[in-house]
């Protein structure tokens, strides 16, 4: 859109193995009109989106993991690039490309409408324009199904992913499929014809995946795998640096602790009807649709009583329940924050859509929005989390929020805590971790964890 049209070119000419010569001598020249300084800025601004364009020109020369990267950048294109590409589209409405930009905008900005019409016109195009077969590529289907995913209509979902496996195999298309095939199986969605997923679920199962010798020949044989592998162990380097840090935050305001029977007898758990059990009550406040209060099985470590509701019936709904948990800091300390949920039926993928959602409030009067934890919509079961929210200032308020945002289905949520650490570091026995429900406080230590102070350290 704003330049790069001769990597482009060199990059379309590198298919048909050219030779390339020098010849030492000047053969063209560069014109600059007058007032075309706009635009030598906008290429400035906008070279990422530029970059990420020209490379999904070309999905067979580039791996698919710099392609997703591409992908975010471009769904997160400025408004002067998308009215710049509104009026490519009605230039040139055979390209395929320019429709498969719009649909990635439109899906970073939760227009799914409008992502599924943009993207199908982009498969469409690209299906019926002649091309060689490398250039009939994955990157729509990949995008159709996962906005078809999001919307909750995985017969579709499915054959766009079914497409898109025909011209790519790489980790997040087998996930999507294999994600897929858990939905359709696991609700019994009907599907008719080619809609059923065909790939083996079992070859990207999480007990599975490490023992089989394939798929590691797979993630060690390709870029994108070694990328991957180089990610997951960022990520577990950050699980470790996590851990670290609450390990030295405990240990530091250990020696403050002063734990006598008195202090078993005070309020640990700031959150008022935490566990639900005094029905919807006065405490949690209707966020959007709003929530109700029902009895429901429990989650594994605690009793059957009261669980709070969530239940949205389009992806468009918005539901939660929120609470402002005073706590007055005169100095900076850790505070546990964990809750328990339970997805039936929720659409999509993890999200900050689905989750446990604090927003603090300093004592100076200053806000810090979006501490999150996170809920996977697709394990079934109960799942608890929970963080140490360290700051270096002294916290005057959390809004905490249970959310279902962007998702349809429903959710269960129960036993929210927000606890500082001088309340529920004495709250337990050696050996025990901080867990509160409606008829204990606290719970043995998980296993593979050493649990100090009432928390799990570390693995």
């Amino acid at each position: 859109l704003w330049g790069l049209e001769d990597w482009n070119f060199w990059l379309s000419a590198s298919r048909h193995r050219p030779r390339v010569m020098h010849l030492p001598e000047i053969t063209f020249y560069y014109r600059h009109h007058h007032g075309s300084s706009m635009r030598k800025e906008m290429f400035r601004v906008a070279l990422d989106e530029s970059k990420a364009m020209v490379r999904t020109n070309h999905p067979d020369l580039f791996e698919p993991y710099q392609l997703l990267l591409d992908h975010d950048a471009i769904g997160a294109m400025r408004p002067e690039s998308l009215d710049r590409l509104e009026k490519k589209t009605l230039k040139f409405p055979g390209l395929a490309r320019p429709h498969f930009w719009k649909g990635l905008y439109y899906k970073h900005q939760q227009n799914y409408e409008g992502a599924i019409m943009e993207l199908q016109t982009a498969c469409k195009l690209l299906e019926g324009g002649g091309l060689p077969e490398e250039q009939v590529d994955w990157q729509p289907y990949y995008h159709l199904a996962l906005t078809y995913e999001k919307i909750g209509n995985y017969a579709a979902a499915a054959g766009a992913i079914d497409k898109a496996f025909a011209r790519g195999y790489f980790d997040e298309i087998l996930a999507c499929k294999y994600r897929l095939q858990r939905l359709l199986e696991g609700e019994g969605v009907e599907s008719q014809g080619n809609a059923k997923v065909t790939s083996l679920p079992s070859y990207w199962d999480p007990v599975k995946v490490n023992r089989n010798p394939e798929v590691d020949k797979i993630n060690q044989g390709t870029l994108a795998g070694r990328m991957r592998h180089l990610e997951d162990l960022r990520r577990r380097q950050d699980d470790v640096a996590g851990a670290l840090s609450d390990t030295k935050s405990i240990l530091r305001h250990a020696h403050e602790l002063k734990c006598g029977d008195d202090s078993k007898r005070t309020r640990t758990n700031f959150v008022l009807n935490a566990h639900f059990e005094e029905g919807e009550g006065q405490s949690w406040l209707a966020f959007e649709k709003g929530f109700r209060v029902e009895r429901a099985a429990s989650h594994p470590e605690g009793m059957d009583g009261n669980s709070l509701v969530l239940e949205n019936t389009g992806d468009g709904e918005k539901s939660g329940a929120n609470q402002v948990v005073q706590l007055h800091q005169s100095e900076a300390a850790p505070i546990l924050v964990s809750a328990w949920s339970r997805p039936e039926g929720v659409s999509g993928g993890e999200d900050d859509g689905y989750s446990l959602y604090v927003d603090i409030t300093y004592s100076d009067g200053t806000n810090e929005w979006g501490f999150i934890l996170r809920f996977n919509p697709l394990d079934r079961a109960w799942q608890r989390r929970h963080a140490l929210l360290n700051r270096n200032r002294p916290i005057a308020q959390l809004n905490v929020y249970c959310m279902l945002r962007g998702h349809k289905g429903r959710a269960y949520f129960d036993d929210v805590v927000v606890a500082p650490f001088r309340k529920f570091g004495c709250a337990c026995l050696p050996g025990e971790m901080y867990s509160p429900s409606h008829t204990r406080s606290c719970v043995p230590c998980p296993k593979n964890k050493v649990c100090s102070f009432g928390y799990p350290l570390a693995d």
